[in-house]
Protein backbone atom coordinates (compact mmCIF):
# COMPACT_ATOMS: atom_id res chain seq x y z
CA UNK A 1 0.00 0.00 0.00
CA UNK A 2 1.73 3.08 -0.91
CA UNK A 3 1.85 5.38 1.75
CA UNK A 4 -0.03 8.70 2.39
CA UNK A 5 0.96 12.46 3.28
CA UNK A 6 -1.26 13.52 6.29
CA UNK A 7 -4.39 15.31 4.77
CA UNK A 8 -4.37 18.28 3.72
CA UNK A 9 -6.96 21.00 3.03
CA UNK A 10 -9.36 20.92 0.02
CA UNK A 11 -11.44 23.96 -0.03
CA UNK A 12 -10.51 27.27 -1.10
CA UNK A 13 -7.34 27.79 0.65
CA UNK A 14 -5.72 26.17 -2.53
CA UNK A 15 -3.17 24.09 -0.42
CA UNK A 16 -1.19 21.42 -1.76
CA UNK A 17 1.38 19.19 -0.81
CA UNK A 18 3.68 20.06 -3.79
CA UNK A 19 3.34 23.04 -6.56
CA UNK A 20 5.65 22.18 -9.19
CA UNK A 21 6.82 24.99 -10.89
CA UNK A 22 7.98 24.20 -14.65
CA UNK A 23 6.54 22.08 -17.07
CA UNK A 24 8.86 20.75 -19.05
CA UNK A 25 9.99 17.37 -19.71
CA UNK A 26 11.32 16.95 -16.22
CA UNK A 27 8.46 18.92 -14.27
CA UNK A 28 5.61 17.36 -15.87
CA UNK A 29 7.43 13.64 -15.18
CA UNK A 30 7.69 14.78 -11.41
CA UNK A 31 4.08 15.94 -11.41
CA UNK A 32 2.71 12.20 -12.63
CA UNK A 33 5.03 10.51 -10.09
CA UNK A 34 4.32 12.12 -6.80
CA UNK A 35 0.28 12.31 -7.97
CA UNK A 36 0.83 7.82 -8.06
CA UNK A 37 2.32 8.57 -4.36
CA UNK A 38 -1.38 9.54 -3.82
CA UNK A 39 -0.34 13.46 -3.52
CA UNK A 40 -2.17 16.68 -4.25
CA UNK A 41 -0.19 18.31 -6.76
CA UNK A 42 -0.76 22.06 -8.75
CA UNK A 43 1.90 22.16 -11.58
CA UNK A 44 2.50 26.05 -12.73
CA UNK A 45 3.70 26.94 -16.09
CA UNK A 46 3.21 29.75 -18.94
CA UNK A 47 2.91 27.59 -21.76
CA UNK A 48 -0.62 27.44 -23.26
CA UNK A 49 -1.02 23.71 -22.79
CA UNK A 50 -1.65 24.51 -18.87
CA UNK A 51 -4.65 25.88 -19.86
CA UNK A 52 -7.85 23.83 -18.60
CA UNK A 53 -9.32 23.18 -21.51
CA UNK A 54 -5.98 23.12 -24.48
CA UNK A 55 -4.41 20.69 -22.25
CA UNK A 56 -6.71 17.81 -23.12
CA UNK A 57 -6.07 18.77 -26.80
CA UNK A 58 -2.24 18.46 -26.80
CA UNK A 59 -1.33 16.33 -29.85
CA UNK A 60 2.11 15.99 -31.54
CA UNK A 61 2.13 18.09 -34.42
CA UNK A 62 0.57 16.30 -37.49
CA UNK A 63 3.50 13.80 -39.03
CA UNK A 64 4.95 14.34 -42.13
CA UNK A 65 7.60 13.09 -44.49
CA UNK A 66 9.18 17.06 -44.58
CA UNK A 67 12.20 17.66 -43.07
CA UNK A 68 11.08 21.23 -41.84
CA UNK A 69 8.71 19.55 -39.75
CA UNK A 70 11.18 17.52 -37.40
CA UNK A 71 11.35 19.17 -34.22
CA UNK A 72 15.21 20.66 -33.58
CA UNK A 73 15.33 19.64 -29.85
CA UNK A 74 15.73 15.82 -29.36
CA UNK A 75 16.91 13.79 -25.80
CA UNK A 76 19.27 11.12 -25.96
CA UNK A 77 16.95 9.16 -23.58
CA UNK A 78 19.13 6.38 -21.13
CA UNK A 79 17.54 3.47 -20.45
CA UNK A 80 16.64 4.61 -16.71
CA UNK A 81 15.02 7.45 -18.58
CA UNK A 82 12.73 4.87 -20.61
CA UNK A 83 11.68 2.57 -17.50
CA UNK A 84 10.72 6.04 -15.30
CA UNK A 85 8.60 6.84 -18.50
CA UNK A 86 7.52 3.53 -18.43
CA UNK A 87 6.40 3.90 -14.54
CA UNK A 88 4.23 6.75 -14.66
CA UNK A 89 2.74 5.23 -18.13
CA UNK A 90 3.48 7.50 -20.91
CA UNK A 91 6.28 5.09 -22.74
CA UNK A 92 3.70 3.32 -24.52
CA UNK A 93 2.78 7.01 -26.40
CA UNK A 94 6.06 7.35 -27.16
CA UNK A 95 8.04 4.27 -28.10
CA UNK A 96 6.93 4.14 -31.91
CA UNK A 97 8.66 7.63 -32.07
CA UNK A 98 11.79 6.89 -30.64
CA UNK A 99 15.00 5.98 -32.41
CA UNK A 100 17.21 3.07 -30.27
CA UNK A 101 21.03 3.43 -30.65
CA UNK A 102 23.22 0.13 -30.24
CA UNK A 103 26.41 2.11 -30.59
CA UNK A 104 28.19 4.71 -29.84
CA UNK A 105 31.53 6.26 -32.14
CA UNK A 106 33.45 9.22 -30.92
CA UNK A 107 37.29 10.05 -32.81
CA UNK A 108 39.09 13.28 -32.30
CA UNK A 109 39.60 15.07 -36.05
CA UNK A 110 43.75 16.34 -34.93
CA UNK A 111 45.04 13.02 -33.93
CA UNK A 112 42.83 10.33 -35.01
CA UNK A 113 41.89 8.64 -31.37
CA UNK A 114 38.84 6.68 -31.83
CA UNK A 115 36.80 4.65 -29.52
CA UNK A 116 33.15 2.84 -29.91
CA UNK A 117 30.76 1.69 -27.24
CA UNK A 118 28.38 -1.05 -28.66
CA UNK A 119 25.02 -2.83 -26.71
CA UNK A 120 26.26 -6.00 -27.29
CA UNK A 121 28.72 -5.62 -25.00
CA UNK A 122 26.56 -5.30 -22.14
CA UNK A 123 23.83 -8.13 -23.68
CA UNK A 124 21.49 -5.06 -23.98
CA UNK A 125 19.24 -4.60 -27.42
CA UNK A 126 20.43 -0.97 -27.56
CA UNK A 127 22.50 1.89 -25.26
CA UNK A 128 19.50 4.02 -25.51
CA UNK A 129 17.06 6.10 -27.64
CA UNK A 130 16.77 9.83 -29.60
CA UNK A 131 13.10 11.29 -29.85
CA UNK A 132 12.20 14.54 -30.70
CA UNK A 133 11.35 16.86 -27.09
CA UNK A 134 7.72 17.76 -28.38
CA UNK A 135 7.09 14.10 -28.39
CA UNK A 136 7.46 13.01 -25.33
CA UNK A 137 5.36 16.45 -24.07
CA UNK A 138 2.90 15.32 -26.10
CA UNK A 139 2.53 12.29 -23.78
CA UNK A 140 3.38 13.87 -20.87
CA UNK A 141 0.71 16.50 -21.47
CA UNK A 142 -1.96 13.95 -22.24
CA UNK A 143 -1.19 12.07 -18.93
CA UNK A 144 -1.45 14.80 -17.04
CA UNK A 145 -5.07 15.97 -18.81
CA UNK A 146 -6.16 12.63 -18.11
CA UNK A 147 -5.38 12.99 -14.22
CA UNK A 148 -6.21 16.51 -13.91
CA UNK A 149 -10.19 15.93 -15.58
CA UNK A 150 -10.36 12.54 -12.91
CA UNK A 151 -13.55 13.29 -11.23
CA UNK A 152 -11.70 13.88 -7.86
CA UNK A 153 -8.46 14.95 -9.32
CA UNK A 154 -5.59 15.44 -6.95
CA UNK A 155 -3.57 17.86 -9.64
CA UNK A 156 -4.42 21.54 -10.80
CA UNK A 157 -3.22 22.62 -13.96
CA UNK A 158 -2.62 26.50 -13.34
CA UNK A 159 -1.10 28.59 -16.57
CA UNK A 160 0.73 31.22 -15.02
CA UNK A 161 4.00 32.72 -13.88
CA UNK A 162 5.42 33.05 -10.31
CA UNK A 163 6.17 35.88 -8.89
CA UNK A 164 6.79 35.35 -5.39
CA UNK A 165 7.16 33.08 -2.59
CA UNK A 166 7.04 33.95 1.14
CA UNK A 167 8.19 32.85 4.06
CA UNK A 168 7.13 29.50 5.77
CA UNK A 169 3.68 29.06 8.14
CA UNK A 170 3.35 26.14 10.26
CA UNK A 171 4.03 23.59 7.34
CA UNK A 172 3.31 25.36 4.57
CA UNK A 173 4.95 27.63 2.22
CA UNK A 174 2.98 30.39 0.24
CA UNK A 175 3.32 31.43 -3.40
CA UNK A 176 1.93 34.04 -5.37
CA UNK A 177 1.46 33.54 -9.14
CA UNK A 178 -0.09 36.09 -11.88
CA UNK A 179 -1.97 33.88 -13.90
CA UNK A 180 -2.77 34.23 -17.82
CA UNK A 181 -5.82 33.90 -19.43
CA UNK A 182 -6.75 32.16 -22.75
CA UNK A 183 -8.40 34.10 -25.23
CA UNK A 184 -12.17 34.26 -24.33
CA UNK A 185 -11.56 33.84 -21.14
CA UNK A 186 -12.22 36.69 -18.15
CA UNK A 187 -9.00 38.55 -17.72
CA UNK A 188 -6.43 37.08 -15.50
CA UNK A 189 -5.46 37.60 -11.79
CA UNK A 190 -3.04 36.87 -9.17
CA UNK A 191 -3.63 33.61 -7.39
CA UNK A 192 -1.96 32.47 -4.21
CA UNK A 193 -1.18 29.08 -3.53
CA UNK A 194 -0.25 27.13 -0.25
CA UNK A 195 2.15 24.32 -0.36
CA UNK A 196 3.80 21.85 1.91
CA UNK A 197 6.80 21.53 -1.01
CA UNK A 198 7.87 24.01 -4.19
CA UNK A 199 9.76 22.79 -6.51
CA UNK A 200 11.53 24.64 -9.01
CA UNK A 201 12.06 22.78 -12.28
CA UNK A 202 11.61 25.77 -14.26
CA UNK A 203 14.97 25.81 -16.31
CA UNK A 204 18.37 27.25 -16.09
CA UNK A 205 16.99 30.62 -15.50
CA UNK A 206 14.96 29.36 -12.75
CA UNK A 207 12.74 32.34 -11.00
CA UNK A 208 12.63 29.82 -8.16
CA UNK A 209 16.03 29.93 -7.62
CA UNK A 210 15.92 33.23 -8.04
CA UNK A 211 13.53 34.10 -5.19
CA UNK A 212 15.14 31.60 -2.93
CA UNK A 213 17.94 33.52 -3.72
CA UNK A 214 20.49 30.08 -4.11
CA UNK A 215 23.44 30.78 -5.30
CA UNK A 216 25.05 29.37 -8.40
CA UNK A 217 28.61 28.53 -10.13
CA UNK A 218 27.86 29.32 -13.64
CA UNK A 219 30.48 29.83 -16.95
CA UNK A 220 30.14 30.96 -20.76
CA UNK A 221 32.04 28.47 -22.78
CA UNK A 222 32.10 31.49 -25.33
CA UNK A 223 30.43 29.10 -27.92
CA UNK A 224 27.18 28.43 -29.44
CA UNK A 225 24.92 25.11 -29.98
CA UNK A 226 24.01 24.56 -33.26
CA UNK A 227 21.02 21.91 -33.69
CA UNK A 228 19.09 21.16 -36.37
CA UNK A 229 17.85 17.98 -38.58
CA UNK A 230 19.63 16.43 -41.46
CA UNK A 231 19.10 14.13 -43.99
CA UNK A 232 22.44 11.96 -45.16
CA UNK A 233 22.27 9.69 -48.38
CA UNK A 234 23.40 7.13 -46.12
CA UNK A 235 22.01 4.59 -43.42
CA UNK A 236 22.39 5.87 -39.54
CA UNK A 237 22.36 1.94 -39.11
CA UNK A 238 21.50 3.13 -35.59
CA UNK A 239 24.89 5.03 -34.51
CA UNK A 240 25.73 7.74 -32.65
CA UNK A 241 28.59 9.69 -33.55
CA UNK A 242 30.30 12.44 -31.72
CA UNK A 243 33.21 13.79 -33.06
CA UNK A 244 35.58 16.47 -31.51
CA UNK A 245 36.84 19.40 -33.92
CA UNK A 246 39.38 22.06 -32.60
CA UNK A 247 36.23 24.14 -32.89
CA UNK A 248 34.32 22.43 -30.73
CA UNK A 249 32.18 18.88 -30.68
CA UNK A 250 30.13 17.34 -33.47
CA UNK A 251 27.13 15.20 -32.13
CA UNK A 252 25.17 13.32 -34.77
CA UNK A 253 22.14 11.36 -33.16
CA UNK A 254 20.59 9.24 -35.40
CA UNK A 255 16.40 9.73 -35.70
CA UNK A 256 13.24 7.76 -36.72
CA UNK A 257 11.74 9.13 -39.89
CA UNK A 258 7.92 10.34 -39.62
CA UNK A 259 5.52 8.66 -41.85
CA UNK A 260 3.99 10.85 -44.06
CA UNK A 261 0.05 10.73 -44.82
CA UNK A 262 0.55 8.02 -47.53
CA UNK A 263 2.18 6.07 -44.75
CA UNK A 264 5.77 6.79 -46.38
CA UNK A 265 8.73 8.27 -44.14
CA UNK A 266 9.12 10.86 -47.07
CA UNK A 267 12.65 8.81 -48.32
CA UNK A 268 14.49 9.68 -44.89
CA UNK A 269 14.23 6.10 -43.11
CA UNK A 270 17.12 5.63 -41.64
CA UNK A 271 18.78 8.32 -43.26
CA UNK A 272 17.96 11.24 -40.53
CA UNK A 273 20.37 13.11 -37.82
CA UNK A 274 19.86 15.31 -35.16
CA UNK A 275 22.95 17.35 -35.11
CA UNK A 276 24.78 19.16 -31.91
CA UNK A 277 27.27 21.55 -33.18
CA UNK A 278 28.99 23.66 -31.14
CA UNK A 279 30.94 26.22 -32.73
CA UNK A 280 32.66 29.69 -31.28
CA UNK A 281 30.58 32.34 -31.75
CA UNK A 282 31.72 33.99 -35.44
CA UNK A 283 31.25 30.58 -36.76
CA UNK A 284 28.01 29.62 -35.37
CA UNK A 285 27.05 33.11 -36.30
CA UNK A 286 28.08 32.49 -39.83
CA UNK A 287 26.96 28.68 -40.13
CA UNK A 288 23.68 30.28 -39.18
CA UNK A 289 23.46 32.75 -41.85
CA UNK A 290 24.56 30.34 -44.43
CA UNK A 291 22.03 29.39 -46.97
CA UNK A 292 21.28 25.49 -47.07
CA UNK A 293 23.90 24.62 -49.54
CA UNK A 294 26.75 26.16 -48.31
CA UNK A 295 25.47 25.01 -44.26
CA UNK A 296 26.04 21.14 -45.59
CA UNK A 297 29.27 21.82 -47.04
CA UNK A 298 30.52 22.88 -43.86
CA UNK A 299 28.67 19.87 -42.45
CA UNK A 300 29.98 17.56 -44.66
CA UNK A 301 33.40 18.44 -44.16
CA UNK A 302 33.07 18.08 -40.44
CA UNK A 303 31.73 14.85 -39.93
CA UNK A 304 33.73 13.69 -42.45
CA UNK A 305 31.57 11.11 -44.33
CA UNK A 306 30.86 9.39 -41.45
CA UNK A 307 27.49 8.63 -43.04
CA UNK A 308 27.73 9.31 -46.17
CA UNK A 309 26.79 13.06 -46.96
CA UNK A 310 24.20 15.09 -45.91
CA UNK A 311 21.74 16.20 -48.53
CA UNK A 312 19.18 18.37 -47.12
CA UNK A 313 18.34 20.20 -43.95
CA UNK A 314 15.59 21.73 -41.26
CA UNK A 315 15.74 24.61 -39.61
CA UNK A 316 18.34 25.55 -37.47
CA UNK A 317 18.66 26.63 -34.14
CA UNK A 318 20.98 28.24 -31.85
CA UNK A 319 21.79 28.21 -28.47
CA UNK A 320 24.62 29.95 -26.22
CA UNK A 321 26.49 27.25 -23.96
CA UNK A 322 26.85 28.24 -20.57
CA UNK A 323 27.26 25.68 -17.59
CA UNK A 324 25.61 26.69 -13.95
CA UNK A 325 25.40 24.64 -11.14
CA UNK A 326 23.49 25.47 -7.92
CA UNK A 327 25.45 26.17 -4.66
CA UNK A 328 22.28 24.14 -3.45
CA UNK A 329 19.33 22.35 -4.26
CA UNK A 330 16.99 22.77 -1.51
CA UNK A 331 15.67 25.69 1.25
CA UNK A 332 12.76 25.85 3.49
CA UNK A 333 10.67 23.35 1.90
CA UNK A 334 11.84 24.17 -1.70
CA UNK A 335 13.61 22.53 -3.73
CA UNK A 336 15.37 22.31 -7.50
CA UNK A 337 15.82 19.99 -10.02
CA UNK A 338 16.62 19.59 -14.09
CA UNK A 339 18.22 22.33 -15.39
CA UNK A 340 17.30 24.97 -12.31
CA UNK A 341 19.61 22.65 -10.37
CA UNK A 342 22.44 22.21 -13.24
CA UNK A 343 22.88 22.78 -16.77
CA UNK A 344 25.53 21.03 -18.62
CA UNK A 345 27.48 21.35 -22.02
CA UNK A 346 24.85 19.18 -24.41
CA UNK A 347 27.44 17.01 -26.04
CA UNK A 348 25.46 14.12 -27.26
CA UNK A 349 21.81 15.41 -25.86
CA UNK A 350 22.42 13.57 -22.78
CA UNK A 351 21.71 16.49 -19.95
CA UNK A 352 17.60 15.72 -19.67
CA UNK A 353 18.71 11.99 -18.27
CA UNK A 354 20.08 13.78 -14.56
CA UNK A 355 16.79 15.91 -15.07
CA UNK A 356 14.86 13.09 -15.00
CA UNK A 357 17.10 10.66 -11.96
CA UNK A 358 16.40 13.88 -10.24
CA UNK A 359 12.82 13.46 -10.71
CA UNK A 360 13.62 9.53 -9.51
CA UNK A 361 15.73 10.21 -6.48
CA UNK A 362 13.10 13.25 -5.35
CA UNK A 363 10.14 10.55 -5.95
CA UNK A 364 11.87 8.02 -4.07
CA UNK A 365 13.07 9.99 -1.20
CA UNK A 366 9.52 11.72 -0.52
CA UNK A 367 7.97 8.40 -0.54
CA UNK A 368 10.61 7.21 2.05
CA UNK A 369 9.65 9.98 4.23
CA UNK A 370 5.92 9.74 3.91
CA UNK A 371 6.64 6.04 4.75
CA UNK A 372 7.99 7.71 8.33
CA UNK A 373 4.96 10.09 8.77
CA UNK A 374 7.29 13.35 6.98
CA UNK A 375 5.59 16.05 4.99
CA UNK A 376 7.17 16.36 1.65
CA UNK A 377 9.25 19.16 2.06
CA UNK A 378 10.92 18.02 5.29
CA UNK A 379 14.46 19.11 5.44
CA UNK A 380 15.42 15.28 5.79
CA UNK A 381 13.46 14.19 2.99
CA UNK A 382 14.90 16.98 0.60
CA UNK A 383 18.64 16.68 2.30
CA UNK A 384 18.67 12.86 1.40
CA UNK A 385 17.71 14.07 -2.23
CA UNK A 386 20.35 16.27 -2.26
CA UNK A 387 22.95 14.04 -1.12
CA UNK A 388 22.30 11.26 -3.62
CA UNK A 389 22.16 13.71 -6.15
CA UNK A 390 24.74 16.30 -6.25
CA UNK A 391 27.90 13.86 -6.38
CA UNK A 392 26.35 12.26 -9.48
CA UNK A 393 25.83 15.42 -11.37
CA UNK A 394 28.93 16.99 -9.71
CA UNK A 395 30.86 13.91 -11.71
CA UNK A 396 28.84 13.99 -15.02
CA UNK A 397 29.81 17.87 -15.38
CA UNK A 398 32.96 17.56 -14.40
CA UNK A 399 33.47 14.54 -17.16
CA UNK A 400 31.62 16.73 -19.56
CA UNK A 401 34.19 19.75 -19.15
CA UNK A 402 36.94 17.68 -19.08
CA UNK A 403 36.13 16.63 -23.09
CA UNK A 404 34.96 19.83 -24.06
CA UNK A 405 38.30 21.74 -22.66
CA UNK A 406 40.21 18.58 -23.46
CA UNK A 407 39.32 18.28 -27.12
CA UNK A 408 39.32 21.77 -27.90
CA UNK A 409 42.28 22.51 -26.29
CA UNK A 410 45.44 23.67 -28.35
CA UNK A 411 48.17 21.97 -26.45
CA UNK A 412 49.50 19.69 -28.74
CA UNK A 413 50.49 17.40 -25.35
CA UNK A 414 46.90 17.28 -24.00
CA UNK A 415 45.60 16.48 -27.40
CA UNK A 416 47.92 13.48 -27.21
CA UNK A 417 47.56 12.66 -24.43
CA UNK A 418 43.48 11.92 -24.14
CA UNK A 419 43.98 10.34 -27.54
CA UNK A 420 46.03 7.58 -26.19
CA UNK A 421 43.66 7.67 -23.57
CA UNK A 422 41.14 6.72 -25.93
CA UNK A 423 42.63 4.00 -27.70
CA UNK A 424 43.59 2.90 -24.03
CA UNK A 425 39.81 2.46 -22.55
CA UNK A 426 39.04 0.97 -26.32
CA UNK A 427 41.23 -1.96 -26.37
CA UNK A 428 39.91 -2.78 -22.52
CA UNK A 429 36.46 -4.31 -22.63
CA UNK A 430 35.91 -5.01 -19.03
CA UNK A 431 36.90 -0.87 -18.47
CA UNK A 432 34.39 -0.40 -21.63
CA UNK A 433 31.85 -2.25 -20.44
CA UNK A 434 31.60 -0.57 -16.59
CA UNK A 435 31.60 2.41 -18.77
CA UNK A 436 28.66 1.78 -20.62
CA UNK A 437 27.11 0.18 -17.85
CA UNK A 438 27.02 3.92 -15.75
CA UNK A 439 25.90 5.73 -18.67
CA UNK A 440 22.95 3.85 -19.14
CA UNK A 441 21.75 4.11 -15.75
Amino acid sequence: MTPQTPAIGTGPSAAYDAVIIGAGLVGAALTLRLLQLGLRVALVDPSPALNAAAVKQVQAEAPSGDIATYDVRVSALSPASRRLLEDIEVWSSIQDAAQPYTSMRIWDARNGGRIGFDAMDVQQPDLGCIVENRIVLAALYQRLAAAAAEPKAQLRLVRGKLRGILPAQDDSRLLTIDTIAADGEPPAKALTLSSRLIVGADGPGSQTRRLLDIPTREWDYGQQAIVATVAFDESHDSVAWQHFTPSGPLALLPLRAHLGQQGSPGGHEGRLISIVWSQDHDEARALMAADDETFLQHLNAASEGCIGTAIAAGKRVSVPLRQCHARRYHMDAAVLIGDAAHVIHPLAGRGVNLGLKDVTALAASIERGLGRGLLPGHIETLRRYELQRRPDNLAVMAMMEGFHRGFTSRSALLNNLLNRGMSAVHALHPLKRKIISLAMN
